[in-house]
């Protein structure tokens, strides 16, 4: 025969209350590693930059006559997608591994997301000697095939990552990048080089789309003796042409800069004070469930 039982909750407090030193010294013990981490690990720097997204970043005229043009644009094969999707679109770009890798070997910077270990302004950015030589800037990782010493571009990808965040505020029209690095200087620059580069990257991809939707566009008014036809793809060839220029001449082409990034002169705390708090509270709960269930005979009664 089955005996039911049940908790005595008073009593769980009792065992509590009697055993709270004990618990909390266990606490402590338990996380002394976690402090021991969080003084000695590396100092990270924040640095955000703050962009607003560019007025009619399709080229404008475009986007103005899409009511009007959208069923035919859709059957020449056009997109006259929104100003958000365009963002969206490039919001995402910035995380992809295409555009990061493109970044990281521009600027040289597999070293530093890769290997970079320490930072002190005497004497700048230390590498780990077991992963990157500085000296003659060779790679010494020690990896199994079908890895190879020096990183390939989905592991710095993967590593890239981990360094920055975008936060889209829709409702404001406003995009946030923080870049979390070891290095003041990097925290700073990273936010700038990737606002440059995207809008770089996506110029071009307009101008490109563009002038390929002008060859198509003048294809397809060669095949049409329907003189409205005939005007709206003339109509459809100068937006293009619009968007061709206007992209070709407009620097910030998807972001424009509404606060610049800055040299932080304060690691961020913050990070080491949240991991410390969240470590005490679960080492707290694990060592009281340890010393209810030692207790356990006090706190089940037979129902």
């Amino acid at each position: 025969m089955l005996t039911e039982y049940e908790i005595n909750l008073s009593a769980c407090v009792d065992v509590i209350k009697e055993s709270l030193i004990k618990i909390l010294l266990s606490s402590l013990i338990l996380l002394t590693p976690l402090i021991l981490y969080a003084i000695f690990s590396p100092k990270v720097y924040s640095s955000s930059i703050i962009v607003a997204p560019v007025d009619e970043v399709q080229g404008g005229g475009l986007s103005a006559i899409s009511s009007q043009l959208g069923s035919i644009a859709s059957l020449t094969g056009l997109s006259l997608g929104s100003q958000s999707n365009e963002i969206q679109l490039a919001i995402e770009t910035m995380k992809s591994k295409k555009f990061i890798s493109s970044v990281v070997d521009k600027y040289k910077l597999k070293p530093f997301v890769m290997a970079a270990k320490n930072f002190s302004y005497e004497t700048g950015i230390a590498y780990d000697s077991s992963v990157f030589n500085d000296a003659d800037l060779t790679w010494k990782r020690d990896v199994d095939f079908p890895l190879s010493p020096e990183p390939n571009d989905v592991e710095v990808w993967e590593e890239f990552l981990k360094l920055f965040k975008i936060e889209n505020d829709e409702d404001a029209g406003l995009v946030k990048i923080t870049f979390n690095t070891i290095s003041p200087y990097f925290s700073e620059k990273l936010p700038q080089i990737f606002i440059d580069e995207i809008n770089d990257y996506m110029r071009k991809e307009k101008v490109a789309e563009a002038k390929q939707s002008i060859v198509y566009l003048s294809e397809q008014l060669e095949k049409t003796d329907v003189p409205e036809m005939e005007k709206v793809f003339y109509q459809l060839i100068e937006e293009q042409m619009k968007n061709s220029m206007l992209a070709e001449v407009r620097k910030e082409y998807v972001f424009k800069i509404i606060d610049p990034s800055y040299e932080p002169y304060k690691y961020n705390l913050k990070s080491k004070i949240i991991l410390v708090v969240v470590g005490l509270l679960f080492s707290f709960f694990l060592v009281t469930f340890y010393f209810l269930f030692i207790n356990r005979s006090k706190l089940i009664l037979n129902k």
